[in-house]
């Protein structure tokens, strides 16, 4: 319900389907399902590890897929209809507004000023997008605690909350450079290759684990223990195959995109005048130097090497014998070889041996 200047501009647009031709639309689509469900990141794995053992997870995440699935319909419609009336306002094309940090503190803040009660309205906003940060961070600190609580690498004495504590130290001391005068190069630097390409390649890993390496029967099986049935033909078909392949399709399919048309970013160049005498781009397009390259290449592969490099460190004494067998810093692992290593004592102390 616009003004009519808007309803002759938008009310007759179309949908620009030639953007499904864009590898990048469907990594950024793929990728929006997985940072809005938290897939891929081990914090939904790691909550559930507080379940009991028999729990009706399916239910439960059907739930939460709906739920986020409206919540994000109403959020689109909600930026979208910010983003075409600040168009309409500003006399210029949608794609040229600001995207990215600009579309939350500029936009959707021009936005907000212009609505009664302005002032409550931006503080709740603002207080949404903080708390909606420090949620993130309970998240992603939970699925590294988890993780760690099941590892040998930190000594038991110290305690939780201290490990939580420098983990965030840490963490903040990496994020200084994020908000100095240069800082938004090193977003985009980041956003570009450390969000999309390696968190499709880490779900394409973990359900290629568990549906060809575990076993998809062993899996279902599992799964009908702790929830009491056993998942269907559609199920057992999207974990097999259709997930695989559309995964590794996306990624192939962005990867040979990248190579012939590398992506670019906004250099600040100033106010430059055009022809007709208007203001036009503070910023051009330009290609990242050597060394940001590097360092995309150091982001996008120390994401997910090391699961390559683990399954075949766990697959070398099963190839060239048990010399080669790691001692891996896993509590269960240290268990269960100190029960191995007391049951040869036993053999060997029995009568006869």
């Amino acid at each position: 319900t616009g003004s009519s200047g808007i309803n002759a501009e938008y009310g007759n647009a179309t949908s620009n389907w030639e953007q499904l031709k864009n590898p990048l639309c469907w990594l950024e689509a793929a990728s929006q399902i997985f940072y809005s469900l938290s897939l891929g990141f081990g914090s939904c794995i790691a909550f559930a590890s507080y379940n009991p053992t028999k729990t009706d997870f399916y239910k439960q995440t059907i739930g939460i897929s709906i739920v986020n699935s409206l919540s994000s319909m109403l959020a689109g419609v909600t930026i979208f209809a910010i983003i075409g009336s600040s168009a309409v306002k500003n006399q210029i094309p949608i794609d040229e507004l600001s995207t990215g940090p600009g579309l939350a503190f500029i936009a959707v803040s021009e936005a907000i000023a212009n609505v009664p009660a302005a002032p409550l309205w931006s503080a709740m906003f603002f207080l949404m997008l903080f708390m909606l940060g420090i949620d993130s961070q309970f998240a992603g600190i939970e699925g590294m605690m988890t993780a760690l609580d099941d590892t040998t690498l930190v000594p038991k004495r110290i305690p939780r909350p201290a490990i939580i504590a420098g983990f965030c130290g840490i963490s903040f001391l990496l994020g200084i450079p994020f908000v100095m005068s240069n800082g938004l190069y090193i977003v985009d630097l980041f956003d570009n290759f450390s969000a999309n390409f390696p968190l499709m390649m880490v779900a394409f890993c973990e359900v290629t684990a568990v549906s060809w390496v575990y076993g998809i029967n062993r899996f279902c099986r599992d799964f009908e223990n702790m929830t009491g049935y056993y998942p269907n033909i559609v199920w057992r078909a999207l974990w097999l195959v259709i997930t695989p392949i559309s995964i590794l399709g996306i990624l192939l399919y962005t990867l040979i995109d990248q190579l012939s048309n590398p992506i670019k970013y906004e250099q600040f160049v100033g106010c430059m005048a055009t022809e007709d005498g208007m203001s036009g781009s503070w910023t051009v397009k330009a290609n990242y130097p050597a060394w940001g390259w590097g360092l995309a290449f150091i982001l996008v592969f120390s994401s997910f090497l090391f699961i390559p490099i683990m399954a075949v460190l766990a697959y070398l004494p099963k190839w060239f014998g048990p010399k080669y067998e790691v001692d891996w810093p896993l509590v269960l692992a240290q268990e269960e070889k100190r029960e191995r290593e007391g049951k040869d004592v036993e053999m060997r102390e029995a009568p006869g041996v």
